[in-house]
């Protein structure tokens, strides 16, 4: 009802590889029957690891018009981060 408040809740994820290294984190936040809000969510993550050598050859063929001293290997490290943000709001 219109009285409730609005309910928040927070999972925490981990993505591990096969062989259980830690490749993925990150959390997700969703707020319900808020005053304003129906329903909304944010999302973050965070990845890691090593890149294949078809994601190596994307990478270096991308920058290849910008920077020509792009050199990127299959085996290398990398780290990615991303936020999602999706709310409803509450019709009148």
């Amino acid at each position: 009802s219109e009285n409730e408040p609005a309910t928040f809740l927070q999972e925490p994820w981990k993505k591990l590889s096969n062989d259980s290294k830690l490749i993925g984190h990150g959390i997700t936040a969703v707020i319900e029957r808020s005053c304003m809000i129906e329903k909304g969510a944010v999302s973050t993550t965070i990845l890691s690891g090593r890149l294949s050598s078809d994601r190596a050859a994307a990478i270096s063929n991308r920058g290849k018009s910008v920077n020509d001293e792009i050199k990127v290997q299959a085996g290398d490290e990398y780290f990615a981060c991303a936020l999602s943000i999706v709310l409803h709001s509450k019709s009148p």
